[in-house]
């Protein structure tokens, strides 16, 4: 009997367990079903957004394709004179052009970089606007402009007007040191030089200041921001800033005669060591008004400070000058260029100008900003341009802008002369506003403040 039961107890467990697992099956089934259908629309709705996205990249990528071939990139350079159109012209073709395009190259760019060259007839500064409006209507909206301030000037509310990009590399008047626009200045402007003036003077130990002035813009715009800065100094002036005409080159007695008079009064309040000192602001003219200047007592024996450098320039007028010596005639003067880069144009340009490093670095920021954006839109670039620029380093040095889109104070060397020499008096640093003499060279350490 027992025997015999245990086939039939067998075929129970197997129905039994097949029962079963028929049963979790059919259950499994049915629970599939329903989460399937519970989870169908959201996995179709990240099927779609995978989709999407693969669509968006490749869009992306299209778009990135189709910016690296910019083709032919125009800019613009607006020459100031006829002169410098050949100079400039002949530096741009044999040297920039190729050398941004061989950079877009070996980033795997296919850019072209091209300039259109027009030049300001007769220096008019409203012929410069019309240039300016000519690029515009030929859809160049990236500009470099060898023009004076005066002619940046007259065009920099077209420029901000009409979304366009204006670098300028001559042009250092204070009064187009302004905020928040598209004109940018890549040589330091001499909105930076009053302050350093200020500095220097004050740490020699100058306690009040003789003003005698060139009466333009530049000596007007210099004397504006001079002002201030020395005032915030527990500075002191000798009286009201001596101003004469541009336009006169010799015989300055009226303006010396003036000068005199304030420097007789400043003496009496500080009769001891270099407390007065004369602050003079010309160009060419300085030499002749240094030269007259032995005839007036005690102005002959105030210390000077120049705001115009001679250094660099192919004369020095106050080289052997007795007057100058007798006078020091303290100059800063920003530090030449020693970088490898502008170097390396040295030897593969000889005709390479100063002027030339500003140039080549206006044009290297705006190819950069172009590349980096992938846009030849003035207001893109712009976007970028101050932030490109101070990533730069080029043949002027580091071509950091300020908060008015000028270059960045450099440091400066300040000189002085002797009978016979010119002189290394020390270095103005102005990131941290201090002044070191040279003492060796002076024979004598400065009172300072």
């Amino acid at each position: 009997m027992t025997k015999s039961k245990s086939p039939v107890l067998l075929v129970i467990l197997v129905l039994a367990v097949a029962s079963l697992a028929g049963g979790a099956y059919v259950g499994y089934q049915s629970g599939y079903e329903n989460q399937r259908q519970q989870l169908e629309p959201e996995l179709r709705n990240q099927i779609n957004i995978n989709t999407n996205l693969i669509k968006l990249n490749e869009a992306l990528n299209q778009a990135l394709t189709n910016a690296s071939n910019l083709g032919i990139v125009k800019i613009g350079y607006i020459a100031s004179t006829p002169t410098d159109e050949e100079l400039s012209g002949a530096f741009i073709e044999e040297i920039i052009q190729p050398d941004l395009t061989a950079y877009a190259s070996k980033l795997g760019y296919n850019v072209t970089f091209q300039f259109v060259i027009k030049t300001v007839l007769n220096g008019e500064a409203g012929d410069h606007l019309i240039k300016t409006q000519e690029m515009k209507k030929m859809g160049i909206d990236l500009v470099i402009s060898g023009g004076w301030s005066s002619m940046l000037s007259a065009s920099r509310a077209y420029v901000n007007d009409n979304d366009m990009l204006l670098v300028g590399t001559t042009s250092t008047s204070p009064f187009l040191t302004i905020p928040n626009e598209r004109l940018y200045r890549m040589i330091p402007p001499d909105s930076n030089l009053p302050s350093a003036l200020a500095s220097i003077m004050w740490s020699y130990g100058i306690k009040s200041v003789i003003i005698f002035q060139r009466g333009d813009s530049w000596g007007d715009g210099v004397v504006m921001l001079f002002e201030p800065a020395w005032t915030g100094m527990d500075g002191t002036f000798a009286g009201e800033v001596i101003r004469y005409p541009p336009e006169k080159k010799t015989d300055f007695s009226v303006y010396l005669q003036a000068a005199n008079r304030q420097a007789q009064a400043a003496k009496e309040t500080y009769p001891e060591g270099d407390r007065v000192a004369i602050l003079l602001l010309a160009e060419d003219e300085d030499g002749v008004i240094v030269s007259e200047m032995e005839n007036y007592l005690p102005l002959y024996d105030c210390v000077m400070f120049s705001g115009y450098s001679h250094i660099g320039l192919k004369s020095d007028v106050f080289i052997g000058s007795l007057q100058a010596s007798h006078l020091k005639v303290f100059t800063p003067s920003p530090q030449p260029f020693g970088s490898s880069i502008f170097e390396g144009l040295k030897a593969r340009y000889p005709n390479l100008r100063d002027s030339d490093a500003y140039l080549y670095d206006s044009a290297w920021a705006i190819a950069a900003s172009v590349l980096e954006t992938r846009s030849v839109n003035a207001s893109v670039v712009a976007g970028v341009f101050t932030d490109v620029c101070g990533r730069l380093y080029g043949a002027s040095g580091w071509c950091r802008l300020d908060q008015n889109g000028d270059r960045a104070a450099l440091p400066m060397d300040v000189w002085f002369y002797t009978q016979d020499s010119r002189l290394y008096a020390g270095l103005y640093e102005p990131d941290r506003d201090t002044m070191s003499w040279n003492t060796g060279e002076l024979g004598y350490t400065p009172a300072g403040p």
